[in-house]
């Protein structure tokens, strides 16, 4: 279920996100996005990862895969999918 509500967010409700929170600082958002791809599946940030996003977006979700990749690891050895 996670895997689908932030493959949706991040297909569909990015973009406006991030233009709405444009005073945030990458680092926050990276944060967020960090917190989100914790909640989801290794077949899930390989979804969030092929998505066709803009470069700013692609970016800020390649950095929070980057920042959580230790946490990512623990999890994909313990993840059902």
């Amino acid at each position: 279920m996670e895997n689908v509500a932030a493959i949706v967010f991040l297909e569909y409700y990015f973009e406006d996100f991030l233009a709405k929170y444009q005073g945030y600082e990458d680092e926050k958002i990276v944060d967020i996005l960090g917190k989100t791809l914790c909640k989801m599946s290794p077949k899930g940030h390989g979804a969030a990862l092929a998505l066709p996003l803009p470069d700013r977006a692609r970016a800020l979700v390649s950095a929070a895969v980057a920042r959580e990749a230790a946490a990512l690891e623990r999890l994909a050895a313990v993840s059902l999918d």
